[in-house]
């Protein structure tokens, strides 16, 4: 899916134990301002080459060529221009990050929608000299394309809202609360806007001088324009996690989420009135999170995460998935000015209702479950490699590649994707 509620719950887990003066950060990117604000703007430019810029899938490719279309297949050239501005505003006992940027993308030698990509996030985080630690922050994304070809990824805006912190109550343990609202909004409504609002409750106790067990429980609530009922999940997991060491850091846990699907009324493929209403399913599956890093030699490093939890469909109607993550990333630093790194991810996505799917159109496909359908499961391999060479502090070149897979159960939706590229990078 092209978005995760994984996002919001791994805020929770944010580390808040930071330097309260400016002084702490006089190494650190940027310029000063009265020696309580520091801004570092950001700008890189660079041309990208794209063999399936639309990320059509198999049976919108078939469609397109059908009616005369294939430009709308090809390889697209691909200027990437992107500016923005991080900042940083430390107190005592409490620090404030931002992050702001414009991503614009032309491209040229395919019929391919130009995307303008906006961003911008507020973080503030405190803590007491007694221990306890707390946080608010806030990010929004509006992405949009111009309007001459609509099959491209839809025009969208993600508002993300949360908070939490954490408090001793014994000299080995602590509970951390949180609570969150995330609002994804599509204007192409062939997609499915939903809601979600979640509240989470956690423990942890030191195990050893480096190493917590811990206990959460996240509750969510999802909201859909049409149905007759949220869809909601609770999921309970244990886990370990190491405080902050020279070499090794992780954060996992696992356990089990228990999904109720939304109530709607039911349609046949002609939106016709069924007359009754489908029950909202029941689902319960095993889920995992997994956050680490390792500092494998001086310049040799790994980072890997996962997670696995249940949301709402954005791409098919009335339908909910359960969504499977695994990343490995490895990054190489073989001197003052060349950095290397390289990672594969893995997502598997196992839809909870069986999809019909419209071969001949160029829509989304719809779920019906009167007429039957098929178990719809994708498992999508993404490959990525990037290498920069540092000019000066300031000015940096680099190259980059992409590359995606995606095979699923119903044969229309396979498609692969690849994209590669070089450019140039300024950093104040």
């Amino acid at each position: 899916m092209r978005f995760s509620t994984l996002a919001v719950a791994s805020a929770f887990a944010a580390s808040i134990v930071i330097p309260t003066t400016a002084a702490a950060y006089d190494a650190a990117a940027g310029y000063w301002v009265g020696g309580t604000l520091n801004l570092s703007p950001f700008f890189n430019v660079s041309y990208e080459r794209d063999d399936n810029p639309n990320s059509m899938r198999k049976y919108t490719k078939d469609a397109a060529r059908r009616n005369g279309m294939e430009k709308q297949t090809d390889t697209a050239d691909i200027l990437v221009l992107k500016g923005g501005l991080n900042f940083l505003m430390p107190g005592n006992n409490w620090r404030l990050d931002g992050r702001t940027f414009v991503d614009h993308e032309r491209a040229s030698g395919a019929d391919v929608d130009d995307r303008t990509d906006y961003f911008e996030a507020l973080t503030l985080k405190g803590w007491t000299d007694g221990g306890t630690t707390w946080f608010l922050s806030e990010n929004y994304q509006d992405i949009r394309y111009d309007d001459e070809f609509e099959l491209s990824q839809d025009d969208r805006k993600v508002l993300t809202l949360s908070g939490g912190g954490d408090m001793a109550v014994t000299e080995k343990s602590k509970i951390t609360v949180g609570a969150g609202y995330t609002d994804y909004n599509y204007d192409d409504k062939t997609n499915y806007d939903y809601s979600c609002i979640h509240g989470r409750l956690g423990f942890a106790h030191v195990l050893t001088e480096k190493t917590d067990w811990t206990f959460s429980t996240l509750y969510r609530n999802y909201d859909k324009d049409g149905y007759d009922s949220n869809a909601w999940s609770i999921d309970g997991r244990i886990g370990l996690r190491t405080r902050s060491t020279d070499k090794l850091t992780f954060d996992t846990s696992i356990g089990v989420e228990h999904y109720r699907d939304y109530e709607y009324s039911m349609y046949d493929a002609d939106g016709k009135y069924l007359g009754k209403k489908s029950k909202g399913d029941d689902e319960d599956s095993f889920v995992y999170s997994i956050a680490g890093n390792w500092k494998m030699a001086q310049r040799l490093s790994l980072r890997v995460s996962g997670n696995a939890e249940y949301e709402p469909s954005q791409d098919v109607n009335d339908n909910s998935l359960l969504e499977e993550t695994i990343s490995a990333t490895l990054t190489y630093t073989p001197g003052d000015h060349w950095k290397i790194s390289g990672g594969i991810a893995y997502e598997r996505d196992e839809y909870n209702r069986k999809v019909v799917a419209k071969m001949d159109q160029t829509t989304n496909p719809f779920t019906s479950v009167e007429r039957g359908g098929k178990d719809r499961k994708d498992d999508e391999m993404r490959y990525y490699a990037n290498v920069s060479y540092s000019l000066t502090r300031y000015c940096s070149l680099f190259v980059n590649w992409r590359y995606t897979d995606v095979n699923s159960s119903i044969d229309g939706y396979d498609y692969s994707r690849n994209r590669y590229g070089a450019g140039i990078s300024l950093k104040y």
